[in-house]
């Protein structure tokens, strides 16, 4: 059974979906304005002396590359040593030839965030850590999430603080801290019920997770007994 190797894959699909738009949409608004102007010039010959001849825009190189070869085979050395990675790149392709070169130079070295090869507008799937390592970034749609859930949690704990919330039937209400001299006997700390949470405090507590409402809500001596013994 034969094996695939990355030096011979074929890496290069032609333009992206974008790239094709726009050169279809370059194309006809030359051959708009080519009949636009023929038209001006039939009515009126002077017309061509006086306003050039309409051309095409220069469309940039959109290309779709399949790099989805280049990507598992760099996942294959997550962890290693970066040295190791290149003189496995080397081995890979000669970078004496122009497809190897480009094989090499163009893909998988641009993949790879070092402090030689560092774009700040490059979005990079995988970097040199500080002891040399090969590792992959994060997803950044997982690095938003992470992001969105750490500054939930930051408006959690500045909304609620050392207070907590009692659940009377569908009302709520606010308990504070009693701050005492001695320390309780139990050990647990001790809350007094004060005013109604608002109908926006109302819609946020909503909005919060389960964990961080069982960690906010609020319940007297008589109904953790009941819930302790109940879990018994």
């Amino acid at each position: 059974m034969g094996t695939k190797r990355l030096s011979r894959t074929v890496l290069e699909a032609g333009r992206s979906r974008y790239g094709q738009w726009e050169q279809k949409y370059q194309k006809r608004r030359e051959r708009a304005g080519l009949r636009l102007y023929n038209d001006r010039v039939c009515r009126a010959p002077e017309h061509a002396e006086e306003h050039l001849e309409p051309t095409r825009m220069p469309i940039g190189r959109c290309q779709r590359d399949t790099l989805g070869p280049i990507r598992r085979w760099l996942d294959s050395f997550v962890g290693q040593p970066w040295s190791t990675v290149l003189s496995k790149m080397v081995a890979l392709a000669d970078t004496r030839t122009l497809a190897g070169w480009h094989l090499i130079e163009l893909h998988l070295k641009s993949e790879v965030r070092t402090s030689q090869n560092f774009d700040p507008w490059r979005g990079y799937l995988y970097f040199v850590d500080q002891r040399g390592t090969l590792q992959r970034e994060p997803n950044y749609w997982a690095r938003k999430r992470s992001r969105r859930l750490g500054h939930r949690q930051r408006l959690w704990r500045e909304f609620v603080g050392v207070r907590k919330i009692l659940e009377v039937g569908s009302k709520l209400y606010w308990c504070e801290l009693v701050e005492r001299q001695k320390a309780p006997r139990d050990g647990n700390a001790s809350y007094r019920q004060t005013i109604a949470l608002t109908k926006e405090e109302r819609a946020f507590w909503k909005l919060a997770s389960p964990e961080q409402r069982k960690q906010a809500r609020y319940l007297p001596q008589g109904r953790q007994s009941t819930q302790a013994s109940i879990a018994g």
